[in-house]
């Protein structure tokens, strides 16, 4: 597998986000939370190869129901455990069970977002392969991140 590095420059006067550098520029890989790869969206959307990796990117981003059902159902499970009265049998199997659905959730969502990324790698790798300018991602400023999903609370 291979792991393509970012720049991510992070002091905390500053905004934190992904970049890379396209023509001596940096360019912002996510416009914003919401937005994932947008700011490469009209460099890969030019050669048809590096679109199809792209638009697979966009859609693993997309909004999935069954995270939030057993995110909620691991929650519920727990509070349920918890508002029971300490001489019920049930008490822990709801909190390890709601326990086991939360670690499950963050788990698969985690790897699903990750490995999604490299749909991101491939698309800018097909474009470099064939057009101009080129995408640069590991010459920024000698500080490195991994591609990684950000997590909001």
């Amino acid at each position: 597998m291979t792991l393509i590095s970012f720049s991510f420059g992070c002091l905390a006067e500053e905004l934190c986000s992904r970049t890379v550098e396209i023509n001596s520029q940096e360019v912002l890989i996510d416009l914003n939370s919401t937005q994932k790869g947008e700011g490469l969206k009209s460099y890969l959307e030019k050669d048809p190869q590096a679109n199809s990796y792209y638009e697979k990117y966009q859609e693993g981003n997309k909004f999935k129901w069954q995270d939030t059902l057993l995110g909620t159902g691991g929650s519920l499970a727990v509070l349920t455990g918890l508002s029971l009265g300490s001489q019920n049998a049930s008490k822990n199997t709801f909190i390890i069970a709601g326990a086991s659905m939360i670690a499950l959730q963050f788990i698969l969502g985690y790897s699903l977002k990750r490995s999604n990324e490299t749909n991101l790698e491939k698309a800018i790798d097909e474009y470099n392969k064939r057009n101009f300018p080129k995408i640069n991602v590991s010459e920024n400023e000698g500080k490195t991140i991994f591609l990684a999903h950000n997590w909001e609370f």
